[in-house]
Protein backbone atom coordinates (compact mmCIF):
# COMPACT_ATOMS: atom_id res chain seq x y z
CA UNK A 1 0.00 0.00 0.00
CA UNK A 2 1.57 3.52 -0.94
CA UNK A 3 2.07 6.40 1.14
CA UNK A 4 -0.87 8.63 0.33
CA UNK A 5 -0.28 12.69 0.59
CA UNK A 6 -3.27 14.91 -0.21
CA UNK A 7 -3.15 18.56 -0.47
CA UNK A 8 -6.37 20.54 -0.14
CA UNK A 9 -6.99 24.13 -1.31
CA UNK A 10 -10.26 26.02 -2.29
CA UNK A 11 -10.82 25.05 -6.15
CA UNK A 12 -7.95 22.81 -6.19
CA UNK A 13 -6.53 24.92 -9.72
CA UNK A 14 -3.35 26.80 -7.88
CA UNK A 15 -1.86 26.27 -4.85
CA UNK A 16 -3.05 22.12 -4.09
CA UNK A 17 -1.70 21.26 -7.78
CA UNK A 18 1.56 23.44 -7.06
CA UNK A 19 2.09 21.80 -4.10
CA UNK A 20 1.09 18.19 -5.46
CA UNK A 21 3.69 18.80 -8.37
CA UNK A 22 6.25 20.19 -6.38
CA UNK A 23 5.98 17.40 -3.62
CA UNK A 24 5.68 14.87 -6.41
CA UNK A 25 9.21 16.18 -7.84
CA UNK A 26 10.79 15.58 -4.56
CA UNK A 27 9.77 11.98 -3.95
CA UNK A 28 9.31 9.94 -7.41
CA UNK A 29 13.21 9.03 -7.94
CA UNK A 30 13.38 7.71 -4.12
CA UNK A 31 10.19 6.35 -4.03
CA UNK A 32 8.76 5.72 -6.86
CA UNK A 33 5.27 4.20 -6.76
CA UNK A 34 5.77 3.23 -3.36
CA UNK A 35 4.76 7.17 -2.61
CA UNK A 36 1.24 8.57 -4.33
CA UNK A 37 0.66 12.30 -3.95
CA UNK A 38 -2.27 13.78 -4.33
CA UNK A 39 -4.70 17.03 -4.02
CA UNK A 40 -8.66 18.30 -3.91
CA UNK A 41 -10.11 21.34 -3.24
CA UNK A 42 -13.17 22.03 -0.54
CA UNK A 43 -15.07 24.08 -2.76
CA UNK A 44 -15.88 20.49 -5.27
CA UNK A 45 -14.95 22.01 -8.32
CA UNK A 46 -14.43 19.06 -10.71
CA UNK A 47 -12.50 18.65 -13.99
CA UNK A 48 -11.00 22.04 -14.17
CA UNK A 49 -7.37 22.75 -15.62
CA UNK A 50 -4.41 24.22 -13.48
CA UNK A 51 -4.76 27.88 -13.48
CA UNK A 52 -2.34 28.85 -16.84
CA UNK A 53 0.31 30.91 -13.91
CA UNK A 54 0.20 28.16 -12.13
CA UNK A 55 1.43 26.06 -14.90
CA UNK A 56 4.03 28.59 -15.98
CA UNK A 57 5.31 28.82 -12.26
CA UNK A 58 5.65 25.22 -11.68
CA UNK A 59 7.41 24.81 -15.20
CA UNK A 60 10.06 27.32 -14.30
CA UNK A 61 10.98 24.46 -11.59
CA UNK A 62 10.37 21.98 -14.49
CA UNK A 63 7.40 20.70 -12.68
CA UNK A 64 4.80 19.88 -15.08
CA UNK A 65 1.62 20.20 -13.77
CA UNK A 66 -0.24 21.12 -17.00
CA UNK A 67 -2.82 17.67 -17.53
CA UNK A 68 -4.14 18.52 -13.82
CA UNK A 69 -7.57 18.28 -13.39
CA UNK A 70 -9.53 19.47 -9.92
CA UNK A 71 -11.52 17.59 -8.21
CA UNK A 72 -13.95 18.27 -4.67
CA UNK A 73 -12.67 16.89 -1.47
CA UNK A 74 -14.15 13.35 -0.68
CA UNK A 75 -14.51 11.12 2.03
CA UNK A 76 -12.41 8.48 -0.11
CA UNK A 77 -9.47 10.77 -0.50
CA UNK A 78 -9.23 11.42 3.14
CA UNK A 79 -9.67 7.92 4.31
CA UNK A 80 -6.98 6.82 1.65
CA UNK A 81 -5.03 9.76 2.51
CA UNK A 82 -1.83 8.92 5.19
CA UNK A 83 -1.30 12.62 5.45
CA UNK A 84 -3.37 16.53 4.58
CA UNK A 85 -1.45 19.03 4.17
CA UNK A 86 -3.63 22.34 3.91
CA UNK A 87 -2.96 25.82 2.33
CA UNK A 88 -5.09 27.96 4.64
CA UNK A 89 -6.98 27.69 8.16
CA UNK A 90 -10.68 27.38 6.90
CA UNK A 91 -9.09 24.42 4.83
CA UNK A 92 -8.16 22.63 7.55
CA UNK A 93 -11.20 23.54 9.40
CA UNK A 94 -13.42 22.59 6.67
CA UNK A 95 -11.07 18.73 6.63
CA UNK A 96 -11.71 18.62 10.28
CA UNK A 97 -15.35 19.66 10.22
CA UNK A 98 -16.83 16.81 7.80
CA UNK A 99 -14.06 14.50 8.49
CA UNK A 100 -13.36 14.82 12.23
CA UNK A 101 -11.20 10.84 12.38
CA UNK A 102 -8.29 12.71 10.19
CA UNK A 103 -7.61 15.26 13.03
CA UNK A 104 -3.89 13.33 13.84
CA UNK A 105 -3.11 13.82 10.00
CA UNK A 106 -4.36 17.02 9.17
CA UNK A 107 -2.08 20.05 9.33
CA UNK A 108 -1.84 23.55 7.51
CA UNK A 109 1.19 22.84 5.20
CA UNK A 110 3.43 25.18 7.13
CA UNK A 111 2.04 24.18 10.30
CA UNK A 112 3.82 20.73 9.49
CA UNK A 113 6.91 22.13 8.20
CA UNK A 114 7.28 24.51 11.49
CA UNK A 115 7.61 27.62 9.83
CA UNK A 116 8.45 30.29 11.55
CA UNK A 117 5.99 32.73 9.70
CA UNK A 118 3.56 34.33 12.09
CA UNK A 119 1.61 33.74 9.07
CA UNK A 120 0.99 29.77 8.55
CA UNK A 121 -1.35 30.39 5.39
CA UNK A 122 0.05 30.23 2.22
CA UNK A 123 -1.79 32.97 -0.02
CA UNK A 124 -3.87 32.08 -2.41
CA UNK A 125 -2.97 33.59 -6.08
CA UNK A 126 -6.12 33.10 -8.31
CA UNK A 127 -6.66 36.06 -10.58
CA UNK A 128 -2.89 37.59 -9.68
CA UNK A 129 0.24 38.36 -11.43
CA UNK A 130 2.96 36.25 -12.45
CA UNK A 131 4.82 37.43 -9.85
CA UNK A 132 1.84 36.42 -6.87
CA UNK A 133 2.22 33.48 -8.59
CA UNK A 134 5.25 33.26 -8.48
CA UNK A 135 5.49 34.13 -4.98
CA UNK A 136 2.63 31.35 -3.70
CA UNK A 137 4.91 28.44 -5.60
CA UNK A 138 8.07 30.17 -3.85
CA UNK A 139 6.44 29.22 -0.18
CA UNK A 140 5.12 26.21 -1.28
CA UNK A 141 8.36 24.88 -2.41
CA UNK A 142 10.36 26.19 1.06
CA UNK A 143 7.84 24.71 2.85
CA UNK A 144 7.95 21.61 1.16
CA UNK A 145 11.49 21.42 1.31
CA UNK A 146 11.36 22.25 5.20
CA UNK A 147 9.08 19.61 5.36
CA UNK A 148 10.70 16.53 3.27
CA UNK A 149 12.80 15.06 6.07
CA UNK A 150 9.74 14.66 8.25
CA UNK A 151 7.58 13.24 5.33
CA UNK A 152 10.57 10.85 4.58
CA UNK A 153 10.61 9.34 7.75
CA UNK A 154 6.89 8.77 7.69
CA UNK A 155 6.81 7.38 4.57
CA UNK A 156 10.32 5.15 5.70
CA UNK A 157 8.22 4.39 9.23
CA UNK A 158 5.26 3.35 6.83
CA UNK A 159 7.11 0.93 4.86
CA UNK A 160 7.91 -1.00 7.82
CA UNK A 161 4.56 -1.86 9.31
Amino acid sequence: MPYTILFVCSGNTCRSPMAEGILRDFLIDKYGDRVVVKSAGTLGIVNSPAASMAIQVCRELEVDISGHLSQGLTPELVAEADLILCMAYHHKSDVLALFPEARSKTYLLKEFAQSADTNLEVDDPIGGSYTVYKRSRDDIYEHIKAALPEIEARIEAAEKL
